[in-house]
């Protein structure tokens, strides 16, 4: 039999990839946003779209770090006009 590389993550193992605790995680899957399905009664996360709210994550807070560097430091930019 073939392995299946799988699609998906249960709550411990998402938790273990983003290096936060199981009751953090919980938090997480219930905001709006975050990608979870549910199968039966498990919830599952996909490792594509973990990837993905990562990265929209990191580039959030990076524009927000930039915005407020800016408005720090005077200058404003056409996103903050």
């Amino acid at each position: 039999m073939k392995d299946v590389e799988r699609l998906t993550l249960n709550i411990t193992e998402a938790a273990q990839a983003l290096g936060i605790s199981r009751p953090a995680m919980y938090s997480l899957i219930h905001q709006e946003g975050f990608p979870t399905l549910k199968v039966g009664s498990r919830r599952l996360i996909s490792k594509e779209l973990l990837a993905e709210w990562v990265r929209a994550q990191a580039s959030g807070q990076k524009e927000t770090a930039q915005s407020a560097t800016n408005t720090l430091s005077g200058k404003q930019t056409e996103h903050d006009a």
